[in-house]
C-alpha cells in the first residue's frame, strides 16, 4: 500500500531514530526502503543489523535526487512517503494523509505543513524570532504523501539539483495541473542543526538561482510549443 524512502548519506547519529520514527507510526502493508548514497560511516551496519525489515540498497554517491528516484523506481506502494534522515513525523501522519487520498481519488498529493524544530543553540532561531510560529508552509518532501503514478505524470526528481529539488518538483507539478491538497495539519517536525545542506548559505543562493532560471527556462520552452 504505502512505500516510505529515506536517503541516508553518512547517517548513523540520525538513522535509528529516523527508522523508529516510522515504525511508531503504526502502518499495515508497508515497506520501508532506505537508499545508502555511498555512506563511510557505520550507517549500513545500524541499519541491516537492527532494522532487518528495511529493504536496503546502496549505491555510489550521487546525492539526495538520485537517492529518491532509486527509491522510487524500486518501490511497490502504491503511495510513496518520502522522510529526510533528520526528521521526524508526528504521530498519525501518515493513516490521517492515506486516509484522506483513499477518499479523493481525484487527488495526486497532500502536502501538510512544516513545524521547525531547533537543535544547535540561540542564534539560528533568533533568525526565526519575528515570526509568530514555528509553522511554515515549506516545500519539504516529508511533508506530503504522493501517489507514485503522480511520478509518471511531472517525473522523477532533477538531479542536477541539490538544493531545491523539491521545489522544482512542486513546481513541475503545478504547471502539469496536478491537483495538490495544501493542508493546515503539521506533517513534518524539520530539524535546523549545523550540517544541514541549507546552512550553506553560498551554495544556496546559488542553487536557488538555477533553480529560477531552470524554471523560466522550461515556461518558456513550454509556450514555444504551444
Amino acid at each position: 500500500m504505502l512505500s516510505v524512502i529515506i536517503p541516508v548519506y553518512n547517517a548513523e547519529k540520525f538513522i535509528r531514530k529516523a527508522l523508529q520514527n516510522v515504525i511508531e507510526q503504526a502502518m499495515d502493508n508497508i515497506e520501508i526502503i532506505v537508499i545508502d548514497d555511498g555512506s563511510t560511516d557505520q550507517s549500513a551496519d545500524v541499519i541491516q543489523r537492527e532494522f532487518p525489515m528495511v529493504k536496503y540498497i546502496y549505491q555510489l554517491n550521487q546525492g539526495a535526487s538520485k537517492a529518491r528516484n532509486t527509491g522510487i523506481e524500486a518501490a511497490t506502494g502504491k503511495y510513496i512517503a518520502f522522510l529526510d534522515v533528520d526528521d521526524q513525523w508526528p504521530l498519525g501522519k501518515l493513516k490521517r494523509q492515506l486516509a484522506f487520498l483513499e477518499s479523493n481519488a481525484d487527488t495526486a498529493l497532500i502536502w501538510d505543513m512544516v513545524d521547525l524544530v531547533f537543535d544547535n543553540g540561540h542564534v539560528e532561531k533568533q533568525n526565526w524570532a519575528d515570526r509568530n510560529t514555528q509553522k511554515l508552509p515549506l516545500m519539504c518532501l516529508g511533508a506530503g504523501l504522493f501517489r507514485k503514478s503522480v511520478f509518471d505524470e511531472v517525473g522523477l526528481f532533477d538531479i542536477n539539483l541539490n538544493i531545491g529539488e523539491d521545489w522544482d518538483w512542486y513546481n513541475r507539478a503545478v504547471e502539469k495541473g496536478i491537483k495538490i491538497e495544501r493542508t493546515q495539519n503539521v506533517g513534518l517536525l524539520y530539524l535546523r542543526h549545523d550540517t544541514n545542506l541549507t546552512k550553506d548559505l553560498a551554495k544556496l543562493n546559488q542553487q536557488t538561482v538555477f533553480l529560477l532560471k531552470h524554471t523560466l527556462d522550461r515556461r518558456r520552452q513550454n509556450q514555444s510549443s504551444i
